[in-house]
């Protein structure tokens, strides 16, 4: 699949012009330009933070980024297998989703949660059995999408 650049300027021409008029200098008060950003938001109707998420030990999780079209967020560990997602109030309240892929080192989620006092923060906990536990996390994906 191709890519296309951040900026590219794509034409759009509105159906009410005549086929003879693509050509000429007519065209110019008829058109619109966009870029890749403008069509992405009309194409996904939501905004997306997808990562890979890495736990061990007592330290925060560590994400590899795939794609963040939603803004800046940070990791921490709140207590043994308890985990945070801070934003700066990126989280809409009754139009965020978050989706998990356990990965073999996870056996449980425990809970997911998005603080209804606060659009800052998502939690949620990794599980064994026997309670809360570190290191389930490893190359987990995560995805939090917040439509418009």
């Amino acid at each position: 699949m191709a890519e296309i650049p951040s900026g590219t300027k794509f034409l759009g021409v509105g159906s009410s012009v005549p086929t003879p008029e693509l050509s000429g200098t007519a065209i110019n008060s008829k058109t619109q330009y966009y870029t890749i950003e403008d069509l992405q938001g009309l194409i996904r109707p939501y905004k997306v933070y997808s990562a890979l998420l890495t736990q061990s030990g007592t330290d925060a999780p560590v994400a590899t980024v795939l794609e963040n079209t939603l803004g800046d967020v940070v990791w921490s560990r709140g207590a043994e297998g308890y985990y945070i997602c801070t934003s700066n109030g990126l989280f809409t309240i009754d139009k965020t989703g978050v989706f998990i892929e356990p990965s073999s080192n996870l056996a449980l989620i425990g809970y997911f949660q998005i603080n209804d006092k606060t659009i800052n923060t998502i939690e949620f906990t990794t599980a064994v059995t026997a309670g809360s536990a570190d290191n389930g996390l490893h190359k987990t994906l995560i995805e939090i999408r917040v439509y418009n």
